[in-house]
């Protein structure tokens, strides 16, 4: 990374704008997020779409406007996220961008979701299903089915969410979404079997989990502690963990993962107590 910041000092001092320059400074803005550092990620990603602007790079200028979405719908800026996204997506042309384009519609249709615009959150969905080719590779319906699931819970569709991610669920985890992927295979447990099939896999995720991006890293944790309380077994080790995972994250997106897990677990435990208590009439 210190090699990167003195390359950037470079193509800011001197003026450079060239595709190095603009991937210098997404690398840094992209580091940054990784380290849950959003708001240090914007000026990186701010210069990087400068750099990008001026050279008439469509596909990199698509890049940098994603990712100053993903920044600010971290930081919880909906408008911001929103308007960013948008952007993003004007920069992409007739032929599906793969993961950019999913990123630029997950963010759009998190932020309409979060403005209380419920119409143009779902057109996302539909502009996507219908972009995305068939033969597209697992990897991305996986992590569409997953991103699809998070704006269907952000507009309290919490069914047609679980069954989207289910879909997102069904082999192994996408790099770089392993937390979103360990968050949704708690929420869709709905037996004790799918619980404990759960917890293996999540603490597989857990044994790695500096491995992991700082997001991933809280979401991992709290879709063990969802499984640990659904199943009676919540971990206070967990909770330190959790907490010290929360630290490296802006507060909202802490706020908004324990929201996910107390309804989600909520749901689960429901349904857990209606299984056993017909068990018991049986």
């Amino acid at each position: 990374a210190r090699h990167l910041e003195a390359a950037a000092a470079v193509t800011l001092s001197t003026g450079l704008a060239n595709s190095v320059a603009a991937r210098v400074h997404m690398g840094l803005g992209v580091h940054a997020c990784l380290q849950g550092r959003y708001e240090d990620g914007i000026p990186h990603h701010t210069a990087a779409l400068r750099a990008a602007i001026r050279l008439g790079h469509d596909a990199l200028c698509a890049s940098s406007c994603g990712n100053l979405a993903a920044c600010f719908g971290r930081l919880g800026a909906a408008r911001d996220q929103l308007n960013w996204a948008e952007r993003a997506l004007a920069y992409q042309g007739a032929r599906f961008d793969g993961y950019a384009e999913l990123q630029a519609a997950y963010w759009a249709g998190l932020g309409h979701a979060a403005l209380d615009n419920r119409t143009a959150a779902l057109d996302m969905i539909a502009r996507v299903n219908a972009h995305m080719p068939e033969g597209v590779p697992e990897e991305i319906r996986c992590v569409w089915a997953l991103m699809k699931a998070d704006i269907l819970w952000a507009l309290g569709s919490e069914r047609s969410a679980r069954t989207a991610a289910k879909a997102g669920i069904v082999s192994e985890p996408i790099p770089h979404f392993e937390g979103s992927y360990a968050r949704w295979l708690a929420a869709t447990a709905t037996t004790r079997e799918d619980l404990m099939r759960a917890r293996l896999r999540i603490d597989a995720l857990k044994s790695r989990l500096a491995q992991f991006d700082a997001i991933d890293q809280a979401e991992i944790l709290v879709a063990a502690q969802m499984i640990g309380r659904a199943l009676g077994s919540p971990s206070e080790i967990d909770n330190g963990e959790l907490a010290s995972a929360f630290e490296k994250l802006p507060p909202r997106v802490g706020s908004e993962l324990t929201r996910f897990a107390t309804m989600a677990t909520s749901y689960g435990t429901c349904i857990l107590a209606a299984l056993s208590a017909a068990f018991q009439l049986a």
